[in-house]
């Protein structure tokens, strides 16, 4: 998780995040011989978590960048 939020645009972490998921679900849905029920609830859930993740954990790497920026220009 934290190189894909390191220095990636939005849509790239969507995509990426987006493309995991669908695979995973696939892989779990075929080793346990289910329906694949694309759209559900649980997917949904899923999948808006590992975007939050993703994103808040790319802003609080870029925060990070900029206090030890401006600390190493104070100095």
């Amino acid at each position: 998780m934290v190189m894909l939020s390191v220095s990636r645009p939005v849509s790239v972490q969507w995509a990426i995040v987006t493309s995991g998921l669908a695979l995973g679900e696939l892989l779990v849905q075929l080793r346990l011989h289910t329906v694949l029920q694309l759209g559900s609830p649980a997917i949904q859930d899923s999948w808006w978590m590992a975007l939050i993740a993703v994103r808040l954990g790319s802003v609080f790497v870029k925060w990070i960048e900029t206090i030890r920026y401006t600390e190493s220009k104070r100095t």
